[in-house]
């Protein structure tokens, strides 16, 4: 009886819009086209767009359907991006329809008609239109029709009964809650009941606090019960934080578990973090101590710290342990940059420890980048060396270059040395060039000298060919000359042609001029193709 009465109401409220409709089209008049293209609404600029729209719809007004078919299709080819581009479309639907084109046809203009203007406000007058259509096609025998039939009045009493529920929802008082706990009772639909769950959030009684609870706790539909979890989430009642608490502790639905660790995040309280901090030290599940670690982390309160610190150094699970440290380094805070450090002292897992290194320079604290370049300096591991080292890089800092220079040549960690060149060169600028000049210069490793070499010309800027142009003859060993060699090669710029042609012409050393000859080949320019022919000819600098 219930539905019977919706569908009425629906079918009343539609026939009542067309008799409008169709009393509003009727053209009593001859003028009556001219009459509206007189009457331009309010704030309606008369640009071009709109008076060629105006005029084809003219014709709708007159009944001459063909006429406005073929005038609004014009419109479109023209105007297609113009805002009343969805009108014309639907006025070509409904004009074939008037015409008395093939139903099916029709039907389907409509349905392309909502899907391409889902939006526009003659949406709702399609749809009816296209109920009759397929009531007609059904009857004509088109059984496929009853169907779609079906399903459209459906949807439209769906839409007008949570409309009823919203407005109902207006009411603040404990008889709109006994209809409310009626209705939840009785419907069948999830999306209808989900949304009877988020109407009773509005109400501020405590039987609707308590109606949510039951609901939360009992009812048979999972994503219904999650609904109630996050509206209670966004509730004031004072009791939300303990009941979700539970919630997330018990539930055996692992989805709605979660629900409620997010939920309690959204009170915004330091119950809250506390509740957060129990469930990361003590739920069970893996997945519900992750949730309530990324809660945690975003409350951005310094009362999680204990929490997430812990977790960090006896979470048990690596990936959880280094979660708790990005959720510390992204605080932000000198008292985050502090935790960071004691679990640096302190955990003996090596890739906690390395996500502790970029955790700290995440933290954007002044203080990080000096403590990062002492532990580079004495850390004997390679791979956490040379993640503190990146993580110098990782700041940004105009004195990141100063406190990687050491590093080079002082790092207990040969892994750690080799990186603070790569991160100089990183860096970027001349600063980082003139370093790693020098470096190249000084250094006595071969191989770091090499990486020094390599670093300059990866900066990739004039500043490194005219530093590798003017180092190049400056250094003692061949291979480090030939690293700079191939690195002015690969910057394929003209300023590196007079530097390689000199020593592919001069050089005392075979590989040396040999691999020179082949950079300037890597050169695509006049210029270094010139030199190229100076040495087939014999011609000398």
């Amino acid at each position: 009886m219930r539905r019977l009465i919706w569908s009425m109401v629906l079918m009343l409220c539609v026939a009542g819009k067309m008799a409008a409709e169709v009393e509003q089209r009727k053209a009593p008049h001859p003028w009556a086209g001219v009459f509206a293209l007189l009457q331009t609404p309010k704030g309606e600029a008369q640009d071009d767009a709109y008076q060629a729209y105006k005029s084809a719809q003219n014709f709708v007004y007159e009944q001459r359907w063909a006429e406005a078919i073929t005038q609004l299709q014009a419109f479109l080819s023209k105007y297609a991006g113009s805002k009343y581009a969805a009108d014309a479309n639907f006025w070509i639907c409904y004009s074939q329809e008037k015409r008395g084109d093939d139903a099916e046809k029709v039907y389907n203009a409509y349905k392309t008609f909502i899907k391409n203007y889902p939006r526009s406000g003659y949406v709702d007058e399609a749809k009816a239109n296209m109920i009759l259509l397929a009531a007609a096609l059904a009857k004509a025998g088109k059984t496929g029709y009853q169907a779609e039939v079906q399903a459209m009045r459906q949807d439209a009493d769906e839409e007008l009964r949570l409309q009823a529920l919203y407005a109902l929802g207006q009411h603040d008082d404990e008889e709109t809650v006994n209809t409310l706990k009626s209705l939840l009772a009785s419907e069948k639909s999830p999306n209808v009941r989900r949304k009877i769950v988020y109407v009773f959030g509005n109400i501020d009684s405590p039987e609707a606090v308590k109606t949510l609870s039951e609901i939360a706790t009992n009812d048979p539909d999972a994503g219904v019960r999650k609904s109630a979890v996050m509206t209670i989430g966004n509730s004031d009642w004072e009791g939300a934080v303990a009941f979700l608490t539970r919630i997330a502790k018990s539930d055996p639905e692992p989805e709605i578990s979660k629900a409620a660790v997010y939920a309690i995040a959204n009170q915004s309280s330091r119950e809250a973090v506390n509740a957060l901090s129990d469930i990361l030290g003590n739920a069970t599940s893996l997945e519900i101590r992750k949730a309530a670690l990324y809660s945690l982390g975003n409350t951005g309160e310094e009362t999680a710290l204990p929490a997430l610190e812990k977790t960090a150094l006896q979470g048990g699970d690596p990936k959880l342990q280094e979660a708790a440290v990005y959720a510390i380094g992204n605080m932000g805070s000198a008292e985050a940059l502090q935790s960071l450090q004691s679990i640096f002292a302190k955990s003996t897992t090596a890739s906690v420890r390395r996500a502790t290194a970029y955790a700290i320079a995440n933290t954007g604290e002044p203080a990080a980048a000096t403590f990062l370049a002492n532990s580079a300096m004495t850390e004997p591991d390679d791979k956490i060396a040379e993640a503190l080292v990146y993580a110098i890089g990782n700041l940004g800092s105009e004195n990141a270059v100063e406190k990687l220079q050491p590093l080079v040549d002082g790092a207990r960690a040969p892994g750690a040395r080799k990186a603070a060149l790569y991160a100089i060169g990183n860096t970027g600028g001349e600063k980082a060039v003139q370093a790693l000049a020098k470096i190249a210069m000084t250094q006595k490793d071969e191989a770091l000298q090499k990486a020094a070499v390599y670093a300059i010309g990866n900066a990739g800027d004039r500043v490194a060919v005219s530093t590798l142009s003017e180092l190049i003859n400056n250094l003692t060993s061949p291979e480090a000359q030939i690293a700079a060699i191939h690195a002015l090669g690969n910057t394929n710029d003209d300023e590196a042609v007079p530097a390689l042609y000199k020593l592919a012409s001069q050089s005392s050393n075979q590989k040396v001029r040999s691999t020179a000859v082949n950079a300037l080949g890597q050169i695509d320019s006049p210029k270094a193709k010139e030199a190229l022919l100076k040495i087939i000819r014999g011609e000398k600098p």
